[in-house]
């Protein structure tokens, strides 16, 4: 099995109604590659008993992804792919 990278900046810049941007791209571990389809999730670690809500998606062909409207809070960011180990910071 293959190791993934994550990169990752949370750019909160003026939090909105609508919350903030997480952005980031998924490298390979060994090459430095961009890994195109990869599962990410952006869990919530809970608070005060409510669990919030977690996102998903795919990077894009360059590795890329976005999450947008994303609520204040820790979170628990997880990179999934076939035939390598997920990596979660």
């Amino acid at each position: 099995m293959k190791a993934l990278r994550i990169l990752a900046c949370c750019l909160i810049a003026g939090v909105t109604a609508s919350g903030g941007v997480v952005r980031g791209i998924v490298l390979e571990q060994a090459s430095g590659r961009p890994m195109a389809r990869t599962q990410m999730r952006l869990v919530p670690v809970p608070k005060g008993g409510n669990p919030g809500r977690p996102f998903a998606l795919r990077t894009g062909l360059d590795g890329q992804n976005t999450f947008l409207s994303v609520p204040d809070g820790l979170y628990i960011l997880t990179a999934s792919r076939s035939h390598y180990f997920p990596a979660s910071y």
